[in-house]
């Protein structure tokens, strides 16, 4: 409570009690007043009360936005440094690209000792690990065994979200894909399920298709038909030639982060790290993943907080960040 306020109370409750005593020796010598001066005594008691039971809420209810900020300045810290703690971990613990399970296997790094045979795969694999007292499940995923949103065709984008949103959307598949090319293409010209500057106008607030490559991924969420439980999930794959694909479990379960990217500069994909929606998109297909560079996606939750970060190993164990998201996702729990 503010000093300057706890003061006056003091200052105030010091005079009502010398008040009160005044008062109370002479309703003694004036009988007939006593009963009026009981009922002002009692008006301003309730008064005293009723101010301070404002000020006691008052002071409870900073108090409580005052824990709520620091726990979450706590938590925004905690998961950054984690985040850090996983990028280093897995820096030096991240098989090479394309071994196997069982292979390159090196010595110990030193980190977590007696994990000698560890090495962390980017298939999507979820990995469980502990610092001091705090538990986190995480995964990684090489991004060339992800569909380039800029250089996949429209056949392509057309079957993957059909897959994804099932048959009887097969409509809206084809909006998103036709949409996904027109914001990639340079021209304004929109495709006869597509969307241009034309249909991004009438929306609030308006603006305008890129016109260009996704620079990206996020930018999905601005294109026609895409919107946020389709862009983080959870989606389901199941296997059309299943004998009935509706009662057969997922083959799949994830989000378009898994799937779709920017740092696949190829048409083709690696299909050691391809997901199974990927894997039956590029069947029949040929065509390989660039091995330029190789961009990895960390991925996991803490605290209601989806942290995504996308990022390439340097020699000696070191990592260089590329892009670094974080996103809320209310009601969602710790993997």
């Amino acid at each position: 409570m503010n000093r300057r306020v706890r003061d006056g109370m003091h200052k105030f409750c010091l005079k009502l009690s010398g008040w009160l005593e005044r008062t109370r020796h002479g309703s003694s010598l004036m009988p007939g007043r006593s009963c009026a001066r009981k009922g002002t005594v009692l008006i301003l008691v309730l008064w005293v009360l009723a101010m301070l039971t404002v000020l006691g809420g008052y002071h409870a209810v900073e108090s409580r936005i005052r824990r709520n900020l620091g726990q979450e300045a706590w938590n925004e810290l905690q998961g950054r440094e984690a985040a850090y703690s996983l990028l280093r971990f897995s820096a030096l613990k991240l098989a090479r690209s394309g071994a196997g399970r069982t292979d390159d296997m090196e010595p110990d790094s030193g980190l977590d000792g007696g994990d000698e045979e560890l090495r962390l795969d980017a298939d999507g694999t979820e990995y469980s690990v502990r610092f001091g007292d705090l538990e986190l499940e995480f995964s990684l995923r090489d991004e060339s065994g992800k569909l380039s949103i800029n250089k996949a065709s429209q056949a392509q984008l057309e079957e993957l979200f059909a897959g994804l949103l099932g048959e009887d959307a097969e409509e809206r598949a084809a909006v998103i894909a036709q949409s996904i090319m027109d914001w990639r293409d340079a021209d304004n010209i929109s495709r006869d399920d597509g969307a241009e500057d034309s249909w991004y106008s009438d929306l609030v607030p308006p603006y305008h298709a890129a016109d260009r490559p996704f620079l990206l991924l996020d930018e999905l969420l601005l294109v026609r038909g895409i919107d946020m439980s389709l862009y983080y999930g959870p989606l389901e794959w199941r296997d059309s030639e299943s004998d009935d694909p509706e009662d057969s479990e997922p083959a799949w379960r994830g989000s378009l982060r898994d799937l779709l990217t920017v740092y696949n500069d190829s048409s083709g994909v690696s299909r050691a790290y391809a997901a199974a929606p990927v894997k039956a998109v590029m069947e029949g297909s040929t065509a390989g993943a660039s091995r330029k560079t190789r961009t990895i996606c960390l991925t996991f939750m803490h605290e209601g907080t989806l942290y995504a970060v996308y990022w390439s190993r340097q020699v000696n164990g070191r990592f260089s960040v590329i892009h670094w998201t974080e996103q809320a996702m209310p009601g969602a729990e710790d993997r």
